[in-house]
């Protein structure tokens, strides 16, 4: 009984230092380094997007993405990530939205009337287009 108890206690052992929060051992840690990236995107049919963010390499983080369709709907969201958690500013136009301020994020709305006119589906399957429904 002793041996088996034994036995499982440094199983348990071996298996904690793998399993640490800290990682392996001999894991080699580097510290936070600077970095900057971002894009920008434009489609056939008018919508756009696009992405940028930045890091101190201190543990602070912020940049904005933002989407604006053929229509005119736009959504901009600008952010930043510290030490006091994570900020956003969302500034947008979208039908239905007021201002408010859910979860600490701050909505600030400016609705616009949108009369969406669907797009035309352009791609299709050689099986989708010989397909006919039978009425």
């Amino acid at each position: 009984m002793f041996k088996t108890l034994l036995l499982c206690s440094m199983a348990a052992v071996a298996l904690a230092q793998y399993a640490s929060p800290y990682g392996k051992p001999d894991e080699i840690k580097y510290p936070p380094q600077p970095y900057q990236f971002g894009y920008d995107s434009n489609d056939e049919y008018g919508n756009t997007a696009y992405r940028k963010e930045s890091g101190d390499g201190n543990g602070k983080v912020q940049g904005s993405y933002g989407y604006k369709d053929a229509q005119g709907i736009e959504r901009i969201v600008e952010y930043v990530a510290d030490e006091n958690g994570y900020r956003a500013q969302i500034k947008t136009n979208e039908p239905g939205t007021e201002n408010k301020s859910p979860a600490d994020i701050d909505l600030y709305a400016n609705p616009i009337l949108v009369n969406y006119v669907p797009q035309p589906q352009q791609y299709q399957t050689a099986a989708a287009q010989a397909y006919k429904p039978q009425y």
